[in-house]
Parts: structure tokens; sequence; C-alpha cells
């Protein structure tokens, strides 16, 4: 028995060809979905700390918010990019995860009351200042411990 639709129009070749117009129609909503570089398109609702100074729980100057790094794929806002300042005993940046930060707009100022100003220079620093990786569970673990320990009576972090 032979499978034709018509003489010249075979079953498997409709098959293929009604996939290939899924397959392409699939791509083209892909593409107009998640935009021009394949990641959802984001929209930063909240103030924009950037160059807002920072604080730690002590309430002394730590730094100033340089940027802001953003998962794309989760679209969150994962960590505020940290210049470091005097006070610290380091120079150069540090990134402090989101989780433990009160923005206050109203004094344009980040808060930090998970460590204090003196300790933003102990936070672990990246080795590639373009992304996050393994660094990643060490700057968490050093502020969150630091919420902990660091004004156990005065002596810093253990």
């Amino acid at each position: 028995m032979p499978h034709a639709l018509t003489p010249s129009i075979d079953v498997a070749q409709v098959v293929l060809y009604g996939f290939w117009v899924f397959f392409f129609g699939l791509i083209y909503w892909l593409r107009r979905e998640y935009g021009l570089e394949g990641h959802p398109r984001t929209v930063f609702t909240g103030p924009d700390p950037r160059g807002w100074d920072v604080v730690g729980g002590d309430d002394e100057l730590a730094g100033k918010v340089k940027d802001i790094w953003v998962d794309r794929a989760n679209m969150l806002v994962r960590y505020l990019e940290v210049e470091l300042g005097e006070g610290t005993g380091a120079t150069g940046t540090r990134l402090i995860p989101m989780p433990l930060i009160r923005l206050s707009s109203d004094t344009r100022r980040v808060e930090v009351s998970a460590i204090l100003a003196k300790h933003f220079g102990q936070v672990p620093s990246l080795k590639n200042p373009a992304r996050v990786d393994v660094m990643e569970e060490l700057v968490s673990a050093f502020c969150a411990g630091g919420k902990r320990f660091a004004a156990v009576s005065g002596q810093g972090l253990l």
C-alpha cells in the first residue's frame, strides 16, 4: 500500500515540511521573546544606588556604590559593587549581596548592618572582575557570618 496523498506528494514529505514550519516558527518566537542577546528583557524599577554612600553596621562610611550586578538569567539584582573608602583599610572594590542591604532613598545611602565599615576590606575580592563564580559562596558567607560575629565585644571578625 503506497503512502502518498497524490501521485506526486508523499506523507513523509508533508510531515517533514510541517516539522520545518514548526521549528522555524519556534525559533522566531524565542528570538522575539528573549530579545536581541537571548536574555529576557529586564526593567529595574527601584532606585539607582550608584554613587550612594555605603555604611556598615556601626553607621560608619565604608565606601560608595560603583555598580549593580544583575543576574540576567533570574532577572534579579544579586550584588552591589562597592568602591572602598579610607576607613576600610583596603583599596579596590568588593561585592555585597543584595539580601544583606537596605537602600535608604531619603538619605541616598546603602546600609549594610551585617558587617562593620572596617571589615569591608576583608570581604573576599574576585579573581575575575567580570563575573562571579566560586567566590559567590565566600562573599555571601563572609557577609552573612559578619552579622553573627562582627560586634562580638568589639574584637572584629573571628
